[in-house]
């Protein structure tokens, strides 16, 4: 029995003969080459060519994405001309406003309590002048548009909504005796003018007001001037017009030379003036040789005093235990009369209380009557 593949190979190989023979035989001739001769009335072929302008299409975008092109300056144009300098124009310099101050406070500082040195735990009493109330404060309570800010045993500061400080002060001696107070105040009956160098001055009441050199220090703004590097002596800076700065004859920029023939220029010749100074009496004078608007100057202070010299007034006098101890219980009924303690305040508390009482006893008898 033959195998089936064999006939399928067979039959193939058949059908690959057929196909051959038919395309070998029914196959189509090919023509023959021949050769073509040009007329020579024909014309050459021309081909039009169309006139588009391509630039149109590019500018009639209808994307807008095109730009066009902006034409190249010259390397001449784009070096821009030099500006002109700026003119000078006059700087006006503006005017500083005044200061605005409040109308001080309405109120009485009528004591003030003190614990110890803590700050924290004074009190001051303060009336309202318009309701006559009093009433307890401490640091930090708001008094009207102001706050407490510092409690001193003779004296509060007040801090206002505008920056400004105003002090109120127990007695009015206080303030009398207060350096920033004694600055500022009149000292036409300290300092009198004889000529434009000649001054008179009442030590006794200079004294009571200016406790130290450190505070004179600090009211003419002493500092030291220099030429070429070297000490020459001590400049004077800003001053107050109510202070004895200007009362004594002496501006900003004056430079102090010498005191009394002691120069000025260094730490031991003004510690040489200060001990100078101590040791005058009255009728006194008191040479300074000083530098204003480079000229040189003179100015003459006579000292006038009951005392023979000075030391006798600033140094304190001695007393007796007794005398001490009754200048100090003085001093005491002074403060008690103006800050009343708690256990004084209580004590007439109650005897109001029992002098009420008894009014009203002796009504209710008199009605029984």
């Amino acid at each position: 029995m033959k195998h089936p593949f064999w006939i399928i190979n067979s039959s193939l190989f058949f059908l690959l003969l057929f196909v051959l023979g038919f395309v070998y035989f029914f196959r189509s001739p090919l023509p023959e080459r021949e050769h073509i001769e040009l007329a020579q009335t024909s014309k050459p072929v021309t081909t039009e060519k169309l006139l588009i302008n391509i630039t149109k299409i590019y500018e009639q975008d209808l994307f807008d994405t095109y730009k066009k092109e902006e034409p190249v300056a010259e390397a001449s144009q784009l070096i821009e001309p030099l500006p002109e300098p700026p003119q000078p124009q006059t700087v006006s310099i503006p005017e500083q406003p005044e200061p605005q101050f409040l109308e001080p406070i309405n109120v009485t500082l009528k004591g003030i309590m003190t614990v110890g040195s803590d700050s924290g735990k004074n009190r001051a009493i303060i009336e309202d002048n318009k309701t006559n109330q009093e009433a307890m404060y401490r640091v930090g309570d708001s008094i009207e548009d102001a706050r407490l800010i510092r409690i001193f045993n003779n004296k509060i500061i007040l801090l206002r909504t505008n920056g400004q400080q105003e002090v109120l002060y127990l007695r009015e001696q206080d303030a009398k005796n207060d350096p920033a107070y004694a600055a500022i105040d009149k000292w036409d009956e300290v300092i009198k003018k004889t000529t434009d160098n000649d001054y008179l001055i009442d030590i006794k009441q200079f004294t009571h007001r200016i406790h130290n050199l450190g505070q004179i220090v600090d009211i003419l703004s002493l500092t030291t001037a220099y030429e070429k590097g070297v000490s020459i002596g001590c400049r004077i800076g800003m001053l107050d017009e109510k202070s004895f700065g200007p009362q004594i004859g002496l501006q900003k920029g004056d430079i102090i030379l010498s005191i009394n023939n002691i120069p000025a220029n260094n730490t031991e010749n003004r510690l040489a003036i200060y001990q100078n100074i101590m040791s005058l009496a009255n009728n006194d004078v008191i040479t300074v040789t000083m530098l204003r608007n480079e000229a040189q100057q003179i100015m003459r202070y006579t000292l006038q005093t009951e005392a023979d010299t000075l030391e006798n007034i600033l140094t304190p006098q001695k007393h007796s235990e007794e005398e001490l101890q009754e200048k100090n219980v003085s001093k005491l009924q002074k403060k008690y009369s103006f800050a009343p303690t708690m256990k004084e305040i209580r004590t007439q508390e109650k005897e109001r209380m029992l002098n009420k009482g008894k009014e009203h006893t002796s009504s209710s008898t008199r009605a029984k009557k």
